[in-house]
C-alpha cells in the first residue's frame, strides 16, 4: 500500500510540474497528454527507485528529476536544448514556491518531525495533495487569462541549428536555470537539516523572479517589430 501511495502522489507531482512547465509557455498540452504521462511515470519510478530502494539522498532525486525532465522536452517533444531546461527550471521553482506556504501551514498545525526528508505518511501526503491541486489550479488560471510567455515556438524545432548557449538573453536563461537547480537543492538542505524552511523560501522566490524577468526580456525580443522598405511589417520569430 506505501508503494502504492509513493507512486500515485509521485505521478501526480509531476503531471503538476509538467503542467505548470507547459502552460508558463503557452505549449500544447492536450497533443502530448500520452507522452506527459509515460515520462511522469517514469518519473516516479526514478524517485522509488532512488529514494526507497537504493536509499539515495533527496538531492540526488531532485537533481535526476531535473535531467530526465529536461531530456524528455529535448529529445522527446524536439524543444532546443536551452528552452527545454528553462521550462524545467521555471515549473520546477513554480512549484516549489507553491508548496512551501502548504509546507508552513502543515508544520504549524503540529507537525512535529521534518516532513521535507520523509517518503510517506500523512503529513507528505497532505502536503503534495494540496501542492499538486493547486498547481493545476494554477495552470488552469494561466490558460483562463491567456498568460504565460509565447517566444518558444510549438515544437519540433530546428536541432539541427547550433545553439547559442551562453551569449545575450540565452546565456542569461541558461546560468539561471543551471541557478535553479542549485537553490531549490539549497532550500531542502536549509529544510531538512535545519528546518529552517522559512529562509529557504525567499531564495526560491528570487530565483522564480529572476527566471520570470528574464522570460519577459526574451518574449519582449520576439515582439519587437521592424518595418520593410515596402511598409510591411514583420514579427521576429525564433526557435
Amino acid at each position: 500500500m506505501e508503494t502504492t501511495s509513493y507512486l500515485f502522489f509521485s505521478i501526480l507531482d509531476a503531471i503538476a510540474m509538467v503542467v505548470l512547465m507547459i502552460k508558463s509557455y503557452r505549449q500544447p498540452l492536450a497533443a502530448y497528454k500520452w507522452n506527459i504521462l509515460f515520462i511522469c511515470i517514469g518519473i516516479a519510478c526514478w524517485s522509488y527507485a532512488a529514494r526507497v530502494v537504493v536509499g539515495l539522498s533527496p538531492y540526488i532525486d531532485i537533481l535526476g528529476q531535473f535531467l530526465i525532465f529536461a531530456a524528455f522536452f529535448r529529445y522527446f517533444l524536439k524543444i532546443r536544448l536551452v528552452y527545454s531546461g528553462l521550462m524545467v527550471a521555471v515549473g520546477y521553482a513554480a512549484y516549489v514556491c507553491i508548496q512551501f506556504p502548504i509546507y508552513f501551514v502543515v508544520t504549524a498545525l503540529g507537525v512535529s518531525d521534518v516532513v521535507a526528508q520523509n517518503t510517506g505518511g500523512n503529513e507528505v501526503i497532505v502536503i503534495q495533495f494540496f501542492t499538486d491541486a493547486a498547481s493545476l489550479v494554477v495552470g488552469w488560471l494561466i490558460t483562463l487569462f491567456n498568460y504565460g510567455f509565447t517566444f518558444i515556438v510549438i515544437p519540433p524545432h530546428d536541432l539541427s541549428r547550433k545553439e547559442r548557449l551562453f551569449t545575450g538573453t540565452n546565456g542569461m536563461l541558461a546560468l539561471s536555470t543551471l541557478a535553479t537547480v542549485a537553490m531549490i537543492t539549497t532550500s531542502l538542505y536549509l529544510t531538512v537539516h535545519y528546518d529552517a524552511a522559512l529562509y529557504a523560501y525567499p531564495l526560491v522566490l528570487w530565483i522564480l523572479g529572476t527566471l520570470y524577468f528574464l522570460s519577459r526580456r526574451r518574449e519582449s525580443e520576439d515582439d519587437r517589430i521592424y518595418i520593410t522598405k515596402n511598409g510591411a511589417i514583420h514579427k521576429k520569430i525564433r526557435s
